[in-house]
């Protein structure tokens, strides 16, 4: 009997794994175009900085790129005005269409970023945010999904949020989340993923950092009162709200249908068949907070 059960989650486990795995690709810009400038639905300029196309190893930051001959940097940041009024390097710094807007949800999407992260080279107060932002069924601005990347403390910390400062805000790394953050120590490539998914009829969003292996370090899972059926349309922008990190390299944009992470309801099946397979165990992925 355990056998055949064992054999049924087997099963099971795999059909889960080839519908989650199986992504369409809707836009991937990766800087490999030798002609490469910004503009149109890819990445673009903006008041708080400039981006330009580098080759693996040069530029600002020197450093060899996540994948293929090139990369891209984030420079030349002006000081501009925040929401509130006061000064911030880098505040509205360049953006990605992801290959043009979107009004329609259908089954989730997912956008990944890769960002270079280096703890040793920045000081207390350095870092960005990046946000992703999801439009309503009508294609206006619905919301936006924030990660807070910055040092504080002597520590590279990630934390996410729906709200940008458009400048460094401590209090936001450390306590949004109840305090979930996660702490980066070492220099390298690492994916800032936000996975957008249908739960109960309502938008939830994963925020997943991930080493340049693929390998899952920490998420952070936020849900809203949005309706997928009446309001949830598709992608925005994914923008840099703020940078004051001159030659921030950043490499592999990529927007992809279908999600591209195991949602919570999902994990907890494979859960079970994992338990009953091989006894292994599930990690947990990370704190819950509404929107």
């Amino acid at each position: 009997m355990l056998t055949s059960i064992r054999c049924v989650a087997i099963a099971a486990i795999a059909t889960l794994a080839t519908s989650q795995v199986a992504l369409a690709a809707i836009h991937f810009e990766g800087f490999e175009d030798p002609g490469w400038a910004p503009g149109g639905a890819s990445w673009n300029n903006f008041s708080g900085g400039s981006i330009q196309r580098v080759a693996s190893g040069g530029g600002i930051a020197g450093v060899a790129s996540a994948s293929g001959s090139a990369h891209a940097e984030i420079y030349d940041l002006q000081v501009g005005a925040d929401v509130f009024g006061d000064p911030s390097l880098g505040a509205r710094s360049p953006y990605t269409q992801f290959g043009g807007y979107s009004s329609s949800f259908g089954s989730g999407f997912t956008a990944s970023l890769a960002v270079y992260l280096d703890p040793a080279a920045w000081t207390d107060g350095q870092g960005f945010d990046y946000s992703v932002a999801v439009n309503n069924q009508s294609g206006v601005h619905l919301r936006d999904f924030i990660f807070h990347v910055g040092k504080d403390g002597g520590d590279l910390k990630v934390n996410a949020s729906n709200n940008t400062d458009l400048a460094f805000n401590a209090f936001k790394l450390n306590t949004e989340n109840a305090g979930d953050f996660s702490t980066v120590t070492g220099p390298g490539w690492y994916s800032l993923e936000h996975a957008f998914y249908n739960v109960g009829g309502f938008l939830t969003v994963d925020f997943n950092l991930l080493d340049a292996g693929g390998t899952l370090l920490h998420s952070i899972t936020r849900t809203t009162s949005d309706s997928i059926a009446t309001t949830v349309g598709g992608n925005r922008y994914g923008y840099m709200a703020y940078n004051n990190i001159e030659g921030l390299a950043i490499d592999n944009t990529s927007l992809s249908a279908n999600g591209g992470v195991i949602p919570e309801a999902t994990a907890a099946v494979v859960w079970v068949g994992l338990s009953l397979v091989g006894g292994l165990r599930f990690r947990q992925r990370g704190s819950v907070k509404t929107a």
